[in-house]
């Protein structure tokens, strides 16, 4: 039995990507970035490549989950990196869901599993270590138990050291053609004649939900390094996403590439004043927003959504969104 101990906070959200024992996979081919990111970005970059492949659901063990119930759902939901079962209650309202993502090493012993009873937007969570710099996040929300959290957490344990792919994944919404494409590949166009460099985790203005280095559906650069006007940030979700403009807003819908797009001018996770949200469905007619977005229990309501930030404004957002959606159509069906 791995020993429980009680962390002193985990000061994390729910935003990443893993794998087990993703050491021991190799790179996938990808394009050629621009000579003028440095060794580390490019080693990044080359790691978070062997991890692409791997299906999140996979930690969620089903004999665990079915200790709680029937689940009224399960598979992606938000970022790319989180698997999300949820529970009806008998009178057919949410119940609340459980929550299963890969986020970068905290510090916890590979013998330990780190327990929070608080953890920041939830009820209970836990993280158990893959390796040094990986490690798995369960967290609960709802009227879901904290003895549920510790059962999910210790039996995502064996799951660790197994290497479930996407493509074989039978939870949905998991196999996607968009979880294959690396979002730092816009940096090979975008970023020539530039100096352009990952941002690092413990640079501002960036928000903690965008401090997980090993997450390879989100990328946040600076095409200029050390100049936070050229700061931004791309995420793949299937979310709960409205891409019809709101009545006396800035919003403007759009097309990219001739998939829908929503562009909101002001400041998000950025924290820049000129900074500009793009984001763009992969199908041309996305789906209607349901009345409460955190409701898994239709995923009818969600929509595959490539979110892009720009501080310097909704003309370098587009310039990058352009440039990810022409990589996206160009992979294989």
């Amino acid at each position: 039995m791995r020993k429980l101990i009680v962390a002193v906070a985990l000061l994390v959200t729910i935003s990443s990507c893993a794998s087990p024992n993703p050491e021991a996979t190799s790179p996938v081919e990808r394009i050629a970035y621009p000579k003028s990111l440095s060794a580390q970005d490019q080693a990044t970059i080359a790691y978070r490549d062997t991890l692409r492949p791997l299906d999140p659901c996979a930690y969620l063990d089903n004999a665990a989950l079915h200790r709680i119930g029937t689940p009224a759902y399960v598979g992606a939901l938000f970022d790319f990196n989180n698997c999300v079962a949820s529970f009806k209650s008998p009178d057919g309202d949410l119940l609340g869901s459980i929550h299963v993502s890969t986020f970068r090493g905290i510090g916890t012993p590979l013998d330990e599993i780190a327990y929070s009873p608080n953890p920041p937007q939830a009820r209970c969570g836990a993280n158990v270590p893959v390796s040094d710099r990986l490690s798995i996040m369960v967290i609960a929300d709802g009227k879901i138990e904290c003895t549920v959290v510790q059962d999910i957490a210790r039996s995502a344990v064996p799951h660790r050291s197994e290497r479930a792919l996407r493509t074989a994944s039978a939870r949905a919404h998991i196999n996607s053609r968009l979880a294959t494409l690396d979002p730092c590949a816009v940096l090979g166009r975008v970023g020539q004649g530039r100096h352009p460099a990952l941002a690092s985790i413990d640079q501002p203005p960036l928000e903690s939900s965008y401090q997980n280095t090993v997450n390879p559906w989100a990328c946040t650069f600076r095409l200029d390094s050390g100049d936070d006007s050229t700061l931004q940030t791309i995420r793949y979700q299937f979310t709960n996403r409205s891409f019809t403009a709101r009545v006396g807003s800035a919003e403007q819908e759009s097309t990219v590439g001739g998939l829908s797009a929503l562009e909101s001018p002001g400041s998000n996770a950025l924290r820049a004043p000129n900074s500009c949200t793009l984001d763009v469905s992969t199908t041309s007619q996305p789906a209607e927003p349901g009345p409460d977005r955190y409701n898994p229990m239709s995923d009818a309501w969600s929509t595959e959504v490539i979110s892009i930030e720009a501080a310097n404004g909704c003309a370098a957002a587009r310039t990058t969104a352009e440039e990810l959606v022409r990589l996206y159509h160009q992979l294989p069906r």
